[in-house]
């Protein structure tokens, strides 16, 4: 996730305040960690919000948000990728938020000798979970993903998803992670063909848009995007 929870910063604040003119009924939190998005989403909106975190010590925390937001969050215990499986994810010997399944980040910089054990995970496909239960997850007009370069592997196995329920927008986080798992912005804007890229901002104009096939673009640094479905009357100012 974005290391700074602070959302002002990030421009995520900004960004779910200007959306609210879109009736936003219900987001998708994939890679919740202890409910730092949630949080925010649930008290400065009414949107729902359905919450998915592998990690068994976070989701003890993310579990608490259901005695105050019982009508409007719910939450799960497991990861979303492009199968379903069990698997080990790596656990930061500090930070939770920056644990990670993809083995080939502990050649990050920032994650190199951080992992002080690994802890078994169920992941499941977000076609499954939206196949046996279409009228839950229809309502869907905003997924939010961040899962420390597994974002791709989430939209793999959410196709089905995306296609029939086009969700309004989709934000993913790109880091260096993307680097080692080669995954750089134009593989996502492959997979959301229906979608217009942008890059969120902390301040100013809070979100540029840009073409995902321009390889500066495709840098690996910490940024959101957000895809906004083409045909969504999208004006931010």
């Amino acid at each position: 996730m974005n290391f700074s929870e602070d959302f002002k910063f990030t421009g995520e604040r900004k960004l779910v305040e200007k959306l609210g003119k879109f009736n936003i009924a219900t987001a998708l939190d994939i890679g919740a960690n202890k409910g730092q998005w949630a949080r925010m989403v649930l008290n400065n909106t009414n949107w729902s919000v359905i919450s998915f975190e592998p990690q068994k010590s976070a989701f003890k925390i993310l579990e608490e948000f259901k005695n105050t937001h019982p009508k409007r969050f719910e939450c799960y215990n497991y990861a979303l990728g492009d199968e379903n499986t069990e698997t080990l994810i790596n656990v930061h010997s500090s930070f939770t938020e920056l644990s990670f399944i993809n083995n080939d980040l502990n050649n990050l910089p920032l994650l190199t000798g951080r992992s002080s054990s690994t802890e078994e995970i169920s992941l499941h496909r977000m076609d499954d979970l939206y196949s046996a239960n279409k009228i839950k997850y229809s309502n869907v007009d905003f997924v939010k993903i961040d899962v420390e370069g597994f974002e791709y592997k989430v939209l793999l196995g959410s196709k089905l998803f995306l296609s029939e329920v086009k969700p309004k927008f989709v934000q993913i986080e790109m880091n260096w992670h993307q680097l080692f798992t080669i995954t750089p912005i134009f593989q996502f804007g492959k997979l959301l063909v229906d979608y217009d890229c942008y890059q969120i901002f902390p301040a100013g104009q809070v979100l540029h848009k840009f073409d995902v096939t321009n390889p500066i673009r495709n840098i690996y640094q910490l940024s959101n995007f957000l895809f906004v479905r083409s045909d969504t009357k999208f004006d931010f100012r």
